[in-house]
């Protein structure tokens, strides 16, 4: 792996982990010690910024190589049965939350 790249990766596989500790530790503190709308609130000001310093360096990425394999045009190869437990993940949770009490969280079954 080129140096540059392996440095890249480094920088990134870091950021992952202290966000992955950061990210849950202070949403639950201002959840705990303000209430849970600034616990979303920080939650969404951190996925803002994720967004805005893709898009602002989205142009000092290399265009995708090799061609791309469309769903629609894959009929009954993996790419259109590994939408399925997508499916199956989204939708039961919300169909059991319509048939439960408020007091029972959905993805507790």
């Amino acid at each position: 792996m080129a140096p540059m790249r392996d440095a890249g990766f480094s920088i990134f596989y870091l950021a992952v982990n202290i966000g992955g500790f950061l990210g849950p530790t202070l949403t639950g503190l201002l959840q705990n010690n303000f209430g849970f709308h600034y616990g979303f609130g920080l939650a969404a000001v951190g996925m803002a910024f994720g967004l805005w310093r893709y898009v602002a360096g989205r142009r000092l990425l290399r265009p995708s190589m090799g061609h791309r394999i469309r769903c629609s045009r894959v009929r009954g190869g993996a790419c259109c049965w590994a939408r399925w437990p997508l499916v199956a993940v989204v939708v039961a949770p919300s169909a059991r939350a319509s048939s439960t009490s408020a007091t029972s969280p959905a993805w507790c079954w």
